[in-house]
């Protein structure tokens, strides 16, 4: 099967998982082409090359494949009767990416059940949970210049210009409901807009650019909050350049060092750090994310935050053997945090378990033979 896709330098996250469902094809042994895209040149340059290659099917990720298309220039008229199949992976929450409409013929996966509603809602018709895998295929490196007893990897967003648009007393209120929030991870927003109203008789209705801001705001000060109760087992803090606006008045300031390349540095972070922590996002999926997996595929020991939610049904055979240690509030966090500094031979003993589960169930290729059943199915 001949699949054509794009890197996109820009897209951080995404980037890694794309690469390495890519890699995964081509050891599955479908011939892949995927043209670097130049952001000065933009989606339009790439229309020739798709046309020029004619796959059997086209992969994109966390947006309608109609929508890829129109920014290469394509028209519905036009690309509805290409003979490529389309396929496409949405790796985060819908309901705040936008109302673009999905085709009934796109196949789509997603990488958490709770995106299946809003998918639908969008016209997803052919909808099937996979969730992501390892894409770090080797250890890394132990490296001096990583080497410390507590590492956090992770993003915040600065959001003052959004907050500047808010009227005063709507962010206020807004800070109110954040706070409980974090306060309650497992407690979903429009719950706490019906337990907290905005005054009686008036309710906030959430939609998705709402839900992006609080959630933003919400994961910006829980992970605060979580690592500063780090910062004495020596903690060493990598992320986006938006961090720099937060530890400045933190407990964080001396621990921020800068961004880290997730495909040449990361892995080397990760096994060179005794423990990497997981501040999992307040938004509530219940699938393994690709930390779950790259940690301790990098050879690194992960513990995880327990924001209370049991995993869906279809999520559970993934977690089979896979699961970290966890913690459920700052106490526990820094309660397991010191236990498992004075416990070596714990977390090597996690690492090698997880590892050989990895290599049998949770390596890109694996998903791929799941993909191909998919895409089987889908004649």
């Amino acid at each position: 099967m001949k699949i054509w896709s794009f890197d996109d330098p820009q897209s951080f996250g995404a980037r890694t998982i794309v690469r390495g469902a890519l890699r995964g094809m081509e050891e599955y042994g479908w011939q892949i082409h995927a043209p670097r895209l130049d952001p000065a040149a933009g989606m339009p340059a790439l229309k020739s090359d798709l046309l020029a290659f004619s796959p059997d099917c086209v992969f994109f990720v966390n947006q309608p494949p109609g929508l890829y298309y129109a920014r290469m220039g394509l028209g519905p008229d036009e690309w509805e009767h290409l003979p490529y199949r389309r396929l496409v992976w949405i790796l985060d929450d819908p309901f705040i990416l936008g109302n673009d409409p999905f085709h009934q013929d796109d196949i789509i996966l997603i990488a958490d059940p709770a995106f299946e509603t809003t998918v639908r809602l969008r016209g997803g018709i052919q909808v099937h949970f996979l969730p992501v895998a390892s894409d770090i295929e080797q250890q890394g490196t132990i490296r001096d210049k990583y080497a410390a007893p507590v590492g956090y990897v992770g993003s915040v967003k600065n959001m003052e210009n959004w907050s500047k648009k808010v009227p005063p007393d709507l962010r206020d209120y807004l800070d109110r409901i954040i706070v409980e929030k974090v306060r309650r991870p497992s407690v979903p927003f429009d719950r706490l807009f019906q337990e907290i109203p905005l005054s009686p008789g008036r309710r906030v209705t959430l939609d998705g650019p709402l839900a992006y801001y609080l959630y933003v705001m919400a994961n910006n000060r829980f992970r605060i909050e979580r690592l500063e109760q780090l910062v004495p087992f020596g903690l060493q803090l990598y992320g986006g350049n938006d961090w720099l606006s937060f530890v400045q008045n933190s407990a964080l300031r001396h621990r921020y060092r800068g961004t880290l390349d997730p495909i040449t540095e990361t892995p080397d972070f990760y096994r060179s750090v005794a423990v990497s922590v997981n501040l999992r996002s307040l938004q509530g999926f219940t699938a393994p994310t690709q930390r779950d997996f790259n940690v301790p595929a990098a050879g690194g020991f992960l513990l995880s935050a327990n924001l209370g939610m049991e995993p869906a049904a279809a999520c559970v055979p993934y977690w089979e053997g896979i699961r970290s240690p966890t913690f459920r509030n700052a106490m526990e966090l820094v309660e397991q945090t010191q236990h498992f500094l004075q416990s070596p031979s714990e977390r090597v003993e996690w690492v090698t378990e997880v590892q050989q589960v990895i290599d049998r169930r949770h390596r890109y290729v694996h998903r791929v033979k799941q993909i191909a059943e998919i895409l089987g199915g889908a004649d």
